[in-house]
């Protein structure tokens, strides 16, 4: 009598990569909104990984079930630029998808001042950084009758006060202070002063 073994093998076939994957800034400086496209056949769970793009530094690390293709990314750095992937897990088996890439709104500069130093062609103007990270910022300075543009000046991420010069004696002029992060820009409220 002769008997037979059977054996039975098991083994995943490799996941289809997610499609499609977006990140939008929703109005937030804090947050980032992720969607992407589930491929044709299964998996069991996604994995979100977000990073810094500057650094490649880890920021969120995510796992979600394989009926999601949504996900709020909360907790972030204001002005900060952002990249994104999704990955399809099944098994011993992970395909990422291609980066999707966005930034947070950065915040609006805070307690703008404009000043006289008793100089009768130049104001001094001041403000403070707000948390979290931006490129650059814009300086820009009206005359408060008619609105005209007297000073449009870019300056450095770590600029905080500036001397504006080569403006008309004995004029009423007002300052605004923009932060510039990636295609955002938030503006401070206005300050003002005379020569």
């Amino acid at each position: 009598c002769s008997k037979t073994l059977t054996q039975t093998v098991t083994e995943w076939t490799i996941p289809l990569a997610p499609t499609n994957v977006s990140l939008r800034n929703t109005g937030e400086a804090e947050s980032l909104h992720v969607h992407w496209q589930k491929s044709s056949g299964s998996w069991e769970r996604y994995q979100v990984t977000l990073h810094r793009a500057d650094s490649r530094t880890l920021a969120k690390n995510l796992t979600v079930g394989m009926d999601t293709t949504h996900l709020e990314l909360s907790g972030l750095i204001p002005g900060t630029h952002y990249v994104v992937q999704v990955t399809a897990i099944a098994g011993p088996y992970r395909v990422s998808s291609q980066d999707a890439e966005a930034w947070t709104f950065p915040l609006a500069p805070t307690n703008v001042s404009l000043r006289n130093t008793g100089e009768a062609e130049s104001l001094h103007v001041h403000w403070q950084k707000s948390s979290g990270s931006w490129e650059r910022y814009q300086v820009t300075l009206h005359r408060a009758d008619s609105r005209t543009l007297a000073k449009n000046l870019t300056v450095g991420m770590d600029t905080t006060h500036l001397e504006l010069s080569g403006l008309i004696p004995g004029t009423h002029y007002v300052v605004q202070v923009t932060a510039i992060a990636g295609p955002y820009r938030v503006s401070s409220q206005d300050a003002e002063a005379w020569t």
